[in-house]
């Protein structure tokens, strides 16, 4: 859960650990009883590879530190303990290590500023489809090489064990 200062703008910044491709989140907005106005309303969503420093929001750093992805409008969480909340799916998959949502309003009355989420999970795009092209057996070893193609340039790993123990 997060809850910011009371002020009118705020934002929180999401380090994903690495440089990661993300084709959305789940949000669940901020969820108690009394306080339900201090959910996340209208915000940007920001993308960059670098802190800056000061916690500064990069609503206000520009094009030199990262790039709006998008714009989005939240509805109000319910209340309720079964609350779901809301899934959102960027029009196109950002690859970046930090995520803000900078805020720029809740749903709160006049001098209450605080907004806050509940919990957000970030939703990884999806993979390019791989194609096996080759497949050999050493009859002696009973290694297994994979050959395949994939059009995101990563590098994987593939491990085989016919009892779970030797891999």
């Amino acid at each position: 859960m997060w809850l910011s200062v009371n002020t009118q703008n705020t934002w929180i910044t999401f380090d994903l650990g690495s440089v990661q491709t993300v084709g959305g989140f789940h949000l669940w907005n901020y969820n108690e009883n009394t306080d339900l106005f201090r959910g996340v309303k209208n915000a940007g969503i920001y993308a960059g590879n670098s802190l800056l420093a000061n916690d500064a929001p990069y609503a206000s750093a520009g094009v030199a530190w990262g790039t709006l992805v998008e714009n989005m409008t939240s509805p109000q969480a319910t209340g309720l303990t079964n609350y779901a909340g809301e899934s959102y799916t960027f029009t196109n998959p950002v690859t970046t290590r930090y995520l803000q949502i900078y805020v720029t309003s809740n749903f709160g009355p006049p001098g209450d500023d605080y907004t806050g989420i509940s919990e957000i999970r970030f939703i990884r795009a999806n993979i390019p489809a791989t194609m096996i092209t080759n497949v050999i057996r050493n009859p002696t070893t009973g290694e297994v090489t994979l050959t395949f193609t994939s059009s995101d340039s990563a590098t994987y790993t593939v491990w085989a064990s016919t009892d779970l123990v030797n891999w």
